[in-house]
C-alpha cells in the first residue's frame, strides 16, 4: 500500500484499492527508470506527485485513449504506446531523475 503521509490535495484517494495499486505501478515505473529514491517520510518533490497523478489518471482512463465522445463532449490522444507517453510525462515533470536513453549495465551488453 502506498505511503498516506503525502498530502494529495484531494487530487486522488490513496485508499481506494486500485488506485493504490496504480501508485504502487507508478513508484515501481520510476523506481525501473529514474535516479530517483523513495526515502521513508521525506516529503515528495512536486514533479514526483505530479508524475504520479499523471500516471494513475492515465491507468484509470484505460492508457492513452485514441478517441471517446460521450453526449456531444470528446477527447482524442496520440496514438502513442503508453511507455513513449510516460516517458514524454518523465522528461517533463522529472528532468533531474530521467534521462529518456536506455541504460545497459557493461556485464549485460556481451550477453
Amino acid at each position: 500500500m502506498p505511503d498516506k503521509s503525502y498530502d494529495w490535495a484531494g487530487m486522488m484517494d490513496p485508499d481506494d484499492p486500485l488506485v493504490a495499486l496504480y501508485l504502487d505501478a507508478a513508484k515501481a515505473w520510476i523506481e525501473k527508470n529514474t535516479t530517483f529514491v523513495f526515502e521513508e517520510g521525506k516529503p515528495l518533490p512536486s514533479g514526483i506527485k505530479a508524475f504520479l497523478v499523471q500516471y494513475c489518471q492515465t491507468m484509470a482512463q484505460g492508457g492513452a485513449v485514441q478517441s471517446e465522445s460521450i453526449g456531444g463532449m470528446s477527447q482524442t490522444f496520440k496514438s502513442e504506446s503508453l511507455d513513449a507517453l510516460l516517458r514524454q510525462w518523465a522528461t517533463a515533470l522529472l528532468p533531474d531523475y530521467f534521462s529518456n536513453g536506455r541504460f545497459i549495465g557493461a556485464q549485460r551488453r556481451w550477453c
